[in-house]
Parts: C-alpha cells; structure tokens; sequence
C-alpha cells in the first residue's frame, strides 16, 4: 500500500496548529484587555473584573 498524499496527511496538523494559534489570540487580546481594564479602572474596581476575564482566557 502506498502511503497517502503529503496534503492529506497534513491536514489534521495544519487544523490543529489553526485552533492553537486561535487559542493563542484569544489569551493574548484577553491579556490586553485586562491591562487596559486595570489602567482605567484603578483600585478595587479592576479586581472585581479580574475573575470574569481569567474564565474567557481558559475558555
């Protein structure tokens, strides 16, 4: 049997690698966001947002 096309064999990486990088993003504008929350917002006010935008950086 002869082994199947390099794109075929690729693909399954190529989408994972795509979800990764998704996943990457997301923690990243997250990051941002939450630095900027904590410069507007000073004080206890930041650390009231601080565990709604922890979930969303797990998710």
């Amino acid at each position: 049997m002869k082994p199947a096309p390099k794109e075929k064999r690729n693909q399954p990486l190529d989408f994972r690698s795509e979800k990764r990088k998704m996943r990457l993003l997301n923690a990243i504008s997250v990051t941002l966001f939450n630095n900027l929350n904590q410069a507007i917002c000073v004080g206890t006010h930041s650390i009231e947002h601080q565990p709604i935008l922890l979930i969303f950086n797990v998710w």
